[in-house]
């Protein structure tokens, strides 16, 4: 008769455990993580003067099996698992976003995710959108700019010149990957110390990555893409071999800006560029570096300007003739 008993009482013990609710005690990160490190943000003009900023957090579920409830609707995710977490804020400011994961048992964790926007971000968020940073932008530009040029069996040419450069920018995806190419060509030479005049004109396209884990007010871009470039003499016939001609190859160009407080920034660059000739891969000695510097004007309700400082030093040789040249540049550019 006991072991009856006792027979009956672990029975009831068991179907108790099978009713009770199998996430009961569940911790938050067992069932939802955050998968970026800042949410995603646009900006959306109201009026003249007024803007929203607007964005989504993203969260992905680890167990499908739960839902997410915001603002006492029921989100979906995605294929990958994902659930975005949209907002609309009007000023700067520290903002709660409140969640709640349900299990099928009725099992609810709250889970609080905050937004935190500076004026300083607000403000450069704006002026960016105002200078059309959102998709395509243009940046023209004019700068002065210094040239040492030595070649085999020339003479050391030296010149001022005034020289002219074009940028584009495509945002392919927001915040991570963009196209930008480049155009740029010596205008007219100020001074020189012979009558020759020797002109460059170039040409880049790149591809860039801006890794989301580095935090504001950092932003790192890494491009990489082709480039091309070849030069153009005005001079008497015994200096038309001066110069080179069609000139190519693979480049690498990382950057770092720095969001200062005012919502300027603070840009450096270093580029490395491999030159082949008409496909043909050259020693790596034939190579161009630079390393620019530069500092971009942000204010909301004007158009955004730069400033920068361009040193190159190219390297190359081809058929018993040896190049160097360096240059130092200054340049001036707006944003459109």
């Amino acid at each position: 008769m006991r072991l009856l008993l006792a027979f009956l009482l672990l029975l009831a013990m068991t179907a108790g455990a099978e009713a009770a609710p199998p996430g009961a005690s569940t911790p938050v990160s067992a069932v939802m993580e955050r998968t970026q490190a800042e949410p995603e943000l646009s900006v959306r003009k109201l009026s003249q003067t007024g803007y929203r900023l607007e964005g989504a957090f993203l969260i992905r579920l680890l167990r499908p099996e739960w839902s997410l409830v915001y603002r006492n609707e029921s989100l979906r995710a995605d294929p990958g698992g994902q659930v975005r977490i949209p907002f609309s804020v009007p000023r700067p400011g520290k903002y709660l976003l409140k969640l709640n994961a349900v299990s099928p048992y009725g099992e609810v964790l709250a889970e609080t995710l905050t937004l935190e926007i500076t004026p300083e971000a607000w403000a450069r968020k704006v002026a960016d959108f105002e200078s059309g940073g959102g998709g395509f932008r243009l940046e023209p530009g004019l700068g002065i700019s210094f040239l040492d040029y030595r070649q085999t069996g020339f003479a050391d040419y030296s010149a001022l010149n005034l020289t002219g450069r074009l940028g584009a920018t495509l945002d392919l995806q927001p915040g991570s990957w963009s196209l930008q190419g480049d155009l740029f060509a010596t205008l007219l030479p100020v001074s020189r110390n012979q009558e020759a005049v020797l002109r460059f004109i170039g040409v880049d396209a790149l591809a860039g990555y801006r890794p989301l884990w580095l935090q504001s007010p950092w932003k790192l871009l890494v491009s990489g893409g082709v480039h091309y470039t070849t030069t153009a003499v005005s001079a008497p016939s015994p200096s038309q071999a001066l110069g080179f001609v069609n000139l190519a190859g693979p480049q690498l160009l990382p950057s770092l800006q720095k969001a200062l407080p005012s919502g300027d920034e603070l840009r450096g660059s270093v580029k490395w560029a491999l030159i082949t000739d008409k496909l043909s891969v050259l020693a790596l000695s034939n190579r161009e570096l630079a390393l620019g510097l530069g500092y971009t004007r942000r204010r909301p309700g004007s158009r955004p300007w730069a400033l920068s400082l361009d040193l190159t030093d190219l390297r190359i040789a081809l058929s018993g003739s040896q190049v160097i040249a360096k240059s130092a540049s200054l340049g001036f550019s707006l944003f459109y």
